[in-house]
């Protein structure tokens, strides 16, 4: 009755979720036909044709055929192992710098792994999706929890800084508008307690939480190319992607990495050998869904923030199932104006949780270029504009809306700080 009353809509079904109730709102809407499943994409690429056939293929058959027979084969080739009682560490190792943590890992002979907070990495243990024997503490390295300003107005974030002293340093009185975004970001990250312990490389490094992958099911990432994707038939409403999604429809869930695309935040690693240092975007740092792009032993050290992207207006919106939740969908959003102050020279758009990487909605940034702040229809436009490559599953549909809303409601509110 409640849901009747607010929308006009009579749900005769439960679950009382968005994906039934789009279907019948405004049925001869772009939304709805997202929810019908009609891809909007006018260009037929190869890529797409060959995610639509397996789709196709899942419903009949082929998902019940790498149930039974694939996920066999991959037993047979060790890629799924029996549950076993889980290993116990053998030892925990404290370097005092970053070329002793490499060298710490170079000579571990296996099952060597660095550890920060553990939020991530010791349920990933009790899960069987990691088995490091020797860990290697990266927060007894001073270099990694430095948190500081650099001479030109950069902000360089150490890769073991807590989450929550780094909520606290971009919350200072008189912050800078970048600044104030990942304030508001790092307070929807998580809960309090989590924040004193995660740290930002392990925020940013955490693997994926698909509730297939991490609940045992040999899934295509756990037991290989033979096994099936479980959230294509599956429950895949709020935590699988809506664009870019294959074999695997799992989304890096990283806020941090969200907020950090929209500021062109550069990620640092280090390795050992004689091209020790690598600098690159944060999109670049993502192999795939919550698989960092990293080679063995390869220590994430820096993030640094240009002190452009610090001073540009910003805003950040998520949606969460509950407090503390990961996001089932958010939009991150920096704004280079011109002088008079309205008038967009450039854009950073990114959006969390909709695809298997962090994503840079270009489309978006393409029609805000060159709008006015003062122009609703252009703001309301350029939140839709990326949706045209969306490629969602079946029950997922109702996510583009949202992060579509999410996106013009982050706009909104850089126009309103902008007159107010």
């Amino acid at each position: 009755n409640a849901v009747a009353n607010a929308t006009g809509v009579r749900a005769r079904e439960l679950p009382l979720t968005p994906d039934k109730l789009l279907k019948q709102l405004k049925p001869h809407t772009t939304m709805a036909r997202i929810a019908r499943h009609q891809p909007l994409n006018a260009r037929v690429t190869v890529h797409l044709m060959w995610t639509d056939l397996i789709r196709k293929l899942y419903e009949h058959g082929l998902f019940r055929f790498l149930h039974r027979s694939g996920t066999g084969w991959a037993r047979r080739r060790g890629r799924v192992r029996p549950h076993a009682p889980l290993a116990g560490v053998q030892a925990v190792e404290r370097p005092s710098t970053v070329s002793a943590a490499l060298q710490a890992h170079t000579q571990a002979s296996s099952g060597a792994d660095y550890i920060a907070g553990g939020t991530d990495l010791l349920v990933a243990r009790q899960q069987g999706l990691r088995s490091p024997v020797r860990l290697i503490d990266t927060t007894s390295v001073l270099e990694l929890r430095g948190l500081e300003e650099t001479p030109e107005g950069s902000l360089r974030i150490g890769a073991a800084v807590t989450l929550e002293d780094l909520r606290q340093r971009v919350s200072e009185p008189g912050a800078r508008p970048g600044d104030s975004m990942l304030s508001d970001l790092l307070g929807e990250l998580a809960t309090h307690q989590v924040r004193e312990l995660a740290t930002v490389g392990g925020n940013l490094l955490q693997d994926k939480r698909c509730a297939f992958y991490r609940n045992g099911f040999n899934c295509y990432k756990r037991g290989g190319w033979t096994c099936p994707c479980y959230a294509v038939l599956g429950d895949h409403r709020f935590h699988h992607a809506v664009i870019g999604g294959h074999r695997c429809q799992a989304v890096t869930p990283s806020d941090l990495a969200t907020g950090l695309l929209a500021l062109d935040a550069v990620a640092c690693s280090e390795v050992s050998g004689p091209t020790s240092t690598r600098r690159r975007a944060i999109e670049e740092l993502y192999a795939g869904p919550g698989e960092p792009d990293l080679a063995p032993g390869e220590l994430l050290t820096m993030l640094e923030v240009p002190v452009e992207a610090r001073t540009r207006p910003a805003a950040f919106e998520k949606l969460r199932l509950y407090a503390g939740d990961f996001a089932v969908c958010s939009a991150a959003v920096s704004l280079g104006l011109d002088v008079d102050g309205v008038t967009i020279a450039h854009a950073r758009v990114s959006l969390g949780a909709v695809a298997p990487k962090p994503y840079r909605a270009e489309r978006s940034e393409k029609r805000l270029q060159g709008a006015s702040l003062n122009d609703g229809t252009a703001l309301k436009e350029a939140s839709w504009a990326w949706a045209t490559d969306a490629h969602p599953l079946l029950r997922n549909g109702w996510k583009i809306e949202a992060a579509c809303g999410l996106l013009h409601r982050a706009l909104t509110r850089i126009a309103d700080n902008a007159n107010p």
